[in-house]
């Protein structure tokens, strides 16, 4: 008999800088791998967390140039040498073209600023958040 999946969503491998914060406690690590609403993050120290309200931020960094994308989200498992998330907010895919962005607009930063604007003006919002001019 297979061992029973209960995974609704396949994770990817995924390496970026990311911090968890929870209250006044930031912990820095590294993200493992991710799938939509999901995300786990290797930290040095697993520490005492409120599960139901933190928030982790994404560091897509290129020489002088770094976009921080931070999401709240809930703990849903903690290791020994990680913590796995769960977020509505995590979309494997956005990640991804973000990612690209960077890796195609490398050292030319006005073109990414831009391209990163109009990248998420076209992503549709939920109906709790607004969008201001």
């Amino acid at each position: 008999m297979y061992p029973v999946n209960h995974r609704q969503y396949r994770r990817i491998d995924f390496h970026a800088p990311a911090a968890i914060q929870c209250g006044k406690t930031t912990i820095l690590g590294e993200v493992y791998n991710l799938c939509n609403k999901g995300i786990y993050i290797k930290v040095p120290v697993v520490e005492q967390l409120d599960e139901d309200n933190a928030s982790v931020s994404l560091c897509f960094t290129e020489g002088p140039t770094t976009i921080t994308i931070t999401m709240p989200a809930k703990v849903v498992r903690k290791s020994n040498d990680g913590i796995a998330f769960h977020s509505t907010h995590i979309n494997m895919n956005s990640i991804l073209h973000l990612e690209h962005l960077f890796i195609f607009r490398k050292g030319k930063q006005d073109e990414l600023t831009e391209d990163f604007c109009e990248y998420i003006s076209c992503i549709p919002l939920p109906h709790n958040f607004a969008r201001t001019s």
